[in-house]
């Protein structure tokens, strides 16, 4: 049986790399309406929006753009991953094409 330090230990944890998710960091931050995005209150008349990411976090972040903004808002995106990463997302398609 884990001990109640253990579990406060597990728990935090938990709690810390969900804080920490993508969707936990943009929910609220990013949304869209149909012919403008909003960036942290801050709004830009568009229908299509570019995603240009770099780094190990790029993916999950992009997926989740994807999934407030819809593939269909998103016209294009140059996303650079860590080698060894290939995922499709929607319309995404991350790849360490040397």
């Amino acid at each position: 049986m884990a001990s109640s330090t253990e579990s406060f230990l597990r728990r935090l944890y938990s709690e810390a790399v969900s804080a920490v998710s993508p969707s936990s960091l943009l929910r609220g931050l990013v949304t869209a309406s149909d012919k403008s995005v909003i960036v942290n209150g801050v709004s830009y008349s568009t229908e299509k929006v570019r995603l240009v990411g770099f780094g190990k976090a790029v993916l999950p972040i992009a997926a989740e753009l994807e999934r407030i903004l819809t593939p269909e808002r998103i016209s294009r995106g140059v996303l650079s991953v860590p080698v060894g990463s290939k995922v499709r997302f929607g319309n995404l398609l991350a790849d360490d094409t040397r």
